[in-house]
């Protein structure tokens, strides 16, 4: 089980610092340099937030390996979970601007909302098609067994 949070955690880092890098290059092609500056002067606490929130995002999905919970439940623990870090960082790290105002951060808020959702969902599609393959693996292989 250590290895796996451990293995779990080191894919929360390396996501969170995929993501740290690809908004690093979109801030920079932008005709806005605004949120570029912002990560450069303030880069070592920006990469420890994108850090936290990658092993915030990626951890918690070691709850899908227990077999108690609802499927539902899971859910709203991994995304619970990676949601309130994320939002927690944005504010404190003023990735939600402060002074936008109550409708601009709650877009913001909603944006992320979706978006984490949609990541979740790519990668469950990718899990379930894995699975569904390597079943597909395991039954050839029994059929062959079986045939000998």
């Amino acid at each position: 089980m250590i290895k796996k949070i451990l293995n779990y955690t080191l894919k929360g880092i390396a996501n969170g610092c995929l993501w740290l890098v690809f908004y690093g290059i979109l801030f920079y092609v932008l005709p806005n340099r605004e949120p570029f500056e912002n990560l450069m002067n303030h880069y070592p606490i920006q990469a420890a937030g994108s850090i936290l929130v990658g092993i915030a995002f990626v951890l918690p999905a070691i709850v899908y390996d227990c077999e108690k919970l609802s499927f539902p439940i899971k859910i709203i623990i991994h995304m619970g979970t990676g949601l309130t870090v994320f939002f927690i960082t944005a504010f404190y790290l003023g990735w939600i601007p402060r002074g936008a105002g109550v409708y601009n951060t709650l877009l913001f808020v909603l944006g992320g909302i979706i978006i984490g959702f949609i990541i979740w969902f790519g990668f469950y599609l990718y899990y379930k098609r894995e699975s569904r393959r390597i079943n597909k693996k395991i039954q050839d292989l029994e059929d062959d067994n079986c045939e000998n």
